[in-house]
């Protein structure tokens, strides 16, 4: 999942996040859980604007 951040080095929320994963063979269920894991380990970075978040 960390090579979509690498490959379009672009903003996402949630949503775009969990179509572009199920794509790359990551289990729609497991999305959230692997970019928390993501986050906690400073590879992704996360900001939470207005009532979105966004990860980059």
């Amino acid at each position: 999942m960390l090579s979509i951040f690498h490959e379009t080095r672009d903003v996402f929320v949630l949503k775009d996040l969990e179509k572009l994963a199920v794509k790359k063979g990551v289990v729609l269920q497991s999305v959230k859980e692997v970019l928390q894991s993501l986050v906690d380990d400073n590879m992704v970075h996360q900001e939470k604007i207005g009532s979105s978040n966004y990860f980059w």
